[in-house]
């Protein structure tokens, strides 16, 4: 829901502030100096992948889990109560707001560390944009798939049970091939991998894959 004028003002501003707090590596989408294509390149010269989207991903998060956020982060419970209305709508986080992917980012940090540490234990890189989330290793790590799902669903998240996928060789990351060492890319998409010059030497643009 697009929300009206003063009201998305608001929320811009409330994203910049919130965009303040700081997120671990893990997390890519909606944070400074990362996009999707640099999400890709994390998991280059891996050979097993698993990608996961989460179901619903803003309109799991309630108003209920926004109010606690902002108590989190050190708001009073009255700063906390007004900053939740203006983010919120009919009991959930709106899909399109300004606001909303910093405060689902936040939602989601805790999630996102216990994530990279069970990645670190067991040898794995993780990262997660907004609502995907990827996993890659050098060694086939399928029988893992379970728990990393579990720790999911413990946080309150739903996997989405058609778009859980194992793969092996190469993985479309975020809209990007990973392939070996090399990236494939649309060229529509030109324009933001030059926005990261440093990752121009893995990228191969083509016109559809």
């Amino acid at each position: 829901m697009i929300p009206e004028y003063e009201l998305k003002r608001c929320q811009q501003k409330i994203h910049q502030l919130l965009s303040e707090f700081p997120m671990p590596v893990s997390m890519y989408g909606g944070v400074k100096n990362t996009n999707h294509i640099s999400n890709a390149v994390f998991h280059l010269n891996q050979f097993f992948f698993l990608t996961i989207d989460l179901k619903d991903f803003f309109k799991r998060i309630s108003h209920h889990q926004v109010h606690k956020m902002f108590l989190n982060i050190g708001c009073s419970i009255g700063v906390a109560h007004t900053l939740t209305k203006l983010t919120t709508i009919y009991g959930g986080l709106p899909q399109g707001a300004p606001s909303s992917s910093v405060i689902a980012n936040l939602r989601f940090r805790d999630t996102a560390i216990e994530l990279e540490e069970y990645a670190r234990v067991h040898g794995l890189r993780f990262s997660s944009f907004v609502d995907d989330q990827t996993f890659s290793s050098e060694k086939n790590f399928q029988e893992l798939t379970a728990q990393i799902l579990s720790i999911l669903r413990k946080n309150g998240f739903l996997p989405c049970n058609n778009k859980i996928h194992y793969r092996r060789g190469f993985c479309e990351i975020t809209g990007v091939y990973v392939k070996g060492n090399r990236l494939s890319v649309r060229h529509k998409m030109k324009n933001r991998a030059k926005q990261v010059p440093r990752l121009k030497k893995y990228v191969n643009f083509v016109e559809s894959y």
